[in-house]
């Protein structure tokens, strides 16, 4: 029973990936769902941004305007989750700009960080 045991996979963590779909609307322009994304920093929560129902393939997500909550400030079609909210960045009502690039679309959403 034991060496059963051991040979099972470990369980991801429930709620610990926050998707954010990518997506264009019939005017290509790019629709983020949610639009506001919320990582929970207590809960180890991360993003993963996915491109839904596109031809293009590649994407690219970046926090320039007001700085990232994230470790790293670029992500995208090669490297699309976020990994851990910073130790150094407190939950709060800040809401942090990023841009999403597909193609030759572009769009500003949000994200924000809870306790």
């Amino acid at each position: 029973m034991a060496q059963a045991a051991a040979k099972e996979a470990p369980k991801e963590t429930p709620g610990r990936e926050v998707r954010v779909e990518i997506s264009l609307d019939s005017h290509n322009r790019i629709v983020t769902k949610p639009e506001i994304f919320k990582v929970c920093k207590s809960k180890d929560q991360e993003v993963r941004w996915v491109l839904v129902d596109q031809q293009e393939h590649r994407f690219t997500v970046d926090f320039e305007a007001n700085g990232s909550p994230f470790y790293e400030e670029q992500f995208g079609s090669d490297a699309p989750v976020s990994g851990l909210v910073r130790r150094d960045v407190l939950s709060g009502p800040k809401k942090y700009k990023y841009t999403v690039r597909l193609g030759s679309a572009v769009a500003d959403p949000e994200g924000v960080v809870d306790p």
